[in-house]
């Protein structure tokens, strides 16, 4: 009869998660069952992964013979975008011989690009060339240092670059606009995304730059015109009136 020795042996028996598709920024929730499936109480560590990052780890988890511990990861997915397999491992104890379970496959886990807004104001919305339209939005979430495109497109052509700038700390970017020629102008933003962050693209904003208004010189032309007439009459009537001396002679 063969009598076996007393072993330790831990083990990771479960693991579920809480979702499999997130996106980057939210919290994703690891309930990860280790057992104790040797002959001696055990103090156990407990880390959970994503591929090889450690997410966190549960230190001196106390299991009895034949006991079984839930252990409960938070996973704040901030920073992270990706495909990664996750997994629990459960550290050896001293006199461990069987290591194989210790370590647990939990499948999966995709982390999306988190979605970003972008909009666009003008104003004025309606003014004359020449004069200036200041063109700004904001970036959500607000990222600094991010290059923003401003496009414009007027009688139903193609869109044109206008300009590229850059978002401050908030995410705001700003910029000085004076069209040269008159016309409607449909206007737009669009950011490229990053490796966190999906691209975006603002609503359509319309401004309407009028020409400039030509002056109207007729009424002016018709004063001096009859200025000039009345000059000429009282001339004409100065010269011919007849002085005192031709009088004298036409009588005698």
């Amino acid at each position: 009869m063969i009598i076996a020795s007393p072993t330790h042996d831990v083990a990771i028996t479960n693991m579920t998660l809480s979702q499999h598709v997130v996106e980057t920024g939210e919290t994703l929730t690891a309930n990860v069952t280790v057992s104790n499936l040797g002959h001696f109480p055990e103090s156990v560590n407990v880390t959970l992964y994503y591929d090889g990052n450690a997410v966190a780890t549960e230190t001196k988890v106390l299991l009895v013979v034949d006991g079984h511990q839930a252990v409960v990861f938070t996973w704040d997915t901030t920073g992270i975008a990706g495909s990664y397999t996750v997994k629990a491992r459960v550290h050896a104890v001293d006199g461990e011989i069987q290591t194989a379970n210790n370590l647990y496959l939990g499948g999966t886990v995709v982390i999306g690009k988190a979605s970003s807004t972008l909009t666009l104001e003008a104003s004025p919305a309606s003014f004359t060339v020449g004069e200036t339209t200041t063109l700004d939005g904001t970036l959500s979430p607000s990222l600094a240092d991010v290059e923003v495109t401003l496009w414009h497109q007027t009688g139903g052509a193609a869109w044109s670059t206008l300009t590229t700038v850059t978002t401050d700390t908030n995410g705001v970017y700003t910029y000085e606009w004076t069209p040269a020629e008159s016309g409607t102008y449909a206007l737009k933003a669009t950011w490229a995304g990053d490796v966190l962050t999906q691209p975006a693209e603002s609503e359509v904003a319309t401004i309407f730059v009028q020409a400039v208004p030509q002056l109207d010189i007729f009424p002016y032309t018709t004063a001096a015109l009859a200025v000039g007439l009345i000059a000429v009459l009282a001339y004409f009537l100065w010269v011919r009136k007849p002085t005192p001396a031709s009088r004298r002679l036409v009588s005698e």
